[in-house]
Parts: C-alpha cells; sequence; structure tokens
C-alpha cells in the first residue's frame, strides 16, 4: 500500500506508519475509481448505424409529380370550347351581345370547320383518282391531305375575310360600328350549325353515301360562305336606324362582296386550279 500524501509505502495496516494519514479511504476510493475504470473498459461496444446506412434503410421520398402545363391548358381550353359549342348551337344569335368574350372560341370554330371541309374535298377527290390508281405513284394525281388543308384553309379564310370586311365597312358607314374582331366572333360562331352540317356530310361520305352526303357538303359550304354573312349584316342593320335605308345598305355589301369575289376568284383560278389543270394536262 502506498500514502498518498507522503508516497510511503508498507504492506498492511490502516495508517500510514511515516505521517499517519489513513490509507483505507484512499484505497476505497482508489478501488473505486479502479472499478468504474474497468467497467467502462470491460463495457460492450455498440455500433451505432452510419448515416449512409439509414439512409439507405429508409423508403426514398418521391416528390409528386407535376401535371404538363401545355396539356392541362388544352383540357382546359376544350372544355370551355364545349361549353361554349352546345350554348350557341341552341341558340347562335346569342353571339351578337357577347362577341367581345369568344374570340379564341370562334377562331378554333373556324379551324374546325376548314379540317371538317379539307376531309370531305379529300374523300372527293380520292374518289375521282381512284380509275387512275393502276397508274405508279410518280403520276399520280391525288394530291397529299397536307397540301388540301392547306389550301382550302387558305381559301375559305380569304372568303371569310373578304365577307367580314365587306360587313365591317357597311357598319361603318351605315349601321353600328362593331369592331372588325367582333365581327370576325359573331361570324365564326355562327359557323356551329354548319359544324354539325358539315359533321354529317362527312360521315355519309365515308359510307359511301355520294349524293345525300355532297348535298350536304355543298349545303354547308355555300350557306356559311355567303348565306350567313348576309345574315349577320341583316340583323346589325335591324339593330339602329341608319340615314340610308337598310335595303340601299343590304345592297351595297353585295357589290362590295361580289367585286372582291370576282377578283379573289381570278386570281385563285388562275394560281390553283390552273395548275390543277396544267398536272392533268401532263398526265395524260
Amino acid at each position: 500500500m502506498k500514502c498518498m500524501n507522503c508516497s510511503h509505502e508498507q504492506d498492511s495496516g490502516k495508517f500510514c506508519g511515516k505521517c499517519g494519514n489513513a490509507l483505507a479511504a484512499q484505497s476505497s476510493t482508489g478501488e473505486q475509481s479502479n472499478f468504474y475504470r474497468s467497467s467502462e473498459e470491460n463495457a460492450p461496444i455498440i455500433n451505432h448505424p452510419s448515416d449512409q446506412s439509414v439512409m439507405a434503410a429508409a423508403p426514398a421520398y418521391q416528390l409528386p409529380t407535376e401535371p404538363n402545363i401545355h396539356v392541362e391548358k388544352v383540357k382546359e381550353t376544350s372544355k370551355q370550347y364545349w361549353t361554349y359549342f352546345l350554348q350557341y348551337l341552341k341558340r347562335p344569335s346569342l353571339i351578337f351581345d357577347h362577341a367581345s368574350s369568344n374570340f379564341i372560341n370562334a377562331i378554333i370554330s373556324f379551324l374546325v370547320f376548314a379540317l371538317l371541309i379539307t376531309l370531305s374535298l379529300h374523300k372527293n377527290i380520292g374518289l375521282l383518282a381512284a380509275p387512275f390508281s393502276g397508274f405508279s405513284k410518280e403520276e399520280s394525281i391525288m394530291p397529299s391531305f397536307f397540301s388540301i388543308f392547306v389550301s382550302t384553309t387558305v381559301t375559305i379564310s380569304i372568303l371569310f375575310l373578304l365577307s367580314i370586311a365587306s360587313i365591317f365597312i357597311i357598319s361603318k358607314f351605315f349601321g353600328p360600328d362593331v369592331p372588325f374582331k367582333n365581327l370576325f366572333t359573331i361570324v365564326g360562331t355562327h359557323l356551329i350549325p354548319f359544324i354539325v352540317l358539315a359533321t354529317l356530310a362527312y360521315v355519309l361520305l365515308l359510307i359511301d353515301s355520294l349524293i345525300f352526303g355532297n348535298i350536304l357538303f355543298m349545303i354547308s359550304l355555300v350557306f356559311s360562305l355567303f348565306i350567313l354573312p348576309l345574315f349577320v349584316v341583316t340583323r346589325l342593320l335591324s339593330k339602329q336606324s341608319q340615314s340610308i335605308d337598310s335595303l340601299y345598305a343590304y345592297l351595297s355589301y353585295i357589290v362590295l362582296f361580289v367585286i372582291g369575289f370576282s377578283i379573289i376568284s381570278s386570281i385563285l383560278v388562275d394560281s390553283t386550279i390552273g395548275q390543277y389543270i396544267t398536272d392533268l394536262s401532263s398526265f395524260f
């Protein structure tokens, strides 16, 4: 035993034989500290999992997928147009009071109408070209669907713009001053009944009901291009009393449209139909 006070060593006893310091308390204290030390040394080692293992064991968190903005916008536009279509199919003339808020829907109606006319034309041209189907593809006179769609859309657009421009001039001088954009919306919305008629015509053409299908096709085309603008200009002239009689304003519209239609028709015949005739002549 060793005295903690004077470093005197002795074999036994409770007190130091040199300085009289108590040895028992120090011994027990030393043993106690040794016990704690040995306990810590002999304690079992617990291996804590690393951060990587914890993250690996935990289920991976997936962020919610965001919806495609463009797809959602197309869906919303489709729903709005379908509601608009059903509403004005029942009462097309309501558009005269809501022309400022349906311009986009009127453009969609115009494109749908042009597509349906293109489908019917493509079907009829295919029937006309059927007798020559035995020739090689290089000599085929059947134009592509895309070329028919572009030509039809451009032609119909020019004729509709001519009608709307004529109505705009008449309303500017003889009737209520309606903006050009509103006139386009009014005419485009009134195409809805003719869209239904053109759809029925194409369905009849698909089942080879050529007579009735082409009759409905011609009715939808002629009425939408020539009769519909007359109805619109008549309705506008009847909404307000004019300095000039409505009959003369009505006749003025017809004169303007006929002059414009003659000029455009001559240009289209020379550039488009003339080219088709040249191709057909070279084919034979």
